[in-house]
């Protein structure tokens, strides 16, 4: 029958775990212990948020630092394009104060306006710069997509 005792695995002076080193076949007392571990286990219970290491003979408690976030990738111009949306009211603020209001509601009013533009204009809680109705706004304003860009990044800082 073997014996064994219990042994602590260490990552450095940092507790990792317990393990149970089992005697020597050869010799009576030597234990098989693995690389790095160490006699005994740590003299202080578990504390959440911390660490058991051991400074000069003594066990301590370290506080585990956060890992640092990764960075995130830059998001794509289309992926963020992707991401926009304003409510109703932002973006009619907005093409007030950029002068465009009265010909998007001379638009949206006449019998050119596709029935399915003119519902989402009107009924639509939030506008999502990837829509169709924004595409029919861009054409008949004539705005570039980078026109249109900056009027959702306007329109996302409008409150009222």
């Amino acid at each position: 029958m073997s014996n064994f005792k219990t042994v602590s695995l260490m990552q450095g002076n940092k507790f990792v775990d317990t393990y149970e080193a089992q005697e020597s076949p050869r010799r009576t007392g030597d234990y098989i212990i693995p690389e790095g571990a160490i006699d005994g286990e740590p003299n202080i219970p578990p504390l959440e948020g911390h660490d058991r290491v051991l400074t000069n003979g003594l066990w301590e408690y370290e506080v585990i630092q956060a890992p640092e976030p990764e960075p995130q990738p830059e998001l794509t111009l289309e992926q963020r394009r992707a991401l926009m949306r304003v409510k109703r009211g932002q973006g009619r603020i907005a093409l007030l104060e950029h002068g465009h209001l009265d010909a998007v509601e001379l638009y949206v009013g006449g019998s050119e306006c596709p029935p399915k533009i003119r519902i989402a204009y009107q009924d639509a809680l939030e506008w999502e710069r990837l829509s169709e109705t924004t595409a029919a706004m861009m054409q008949i304003l004539a705005l570039t997509l980078e026109e249109t860009d900056a009027l959702f990044e306007y329109a996302a800082q409008v409150t009222y």
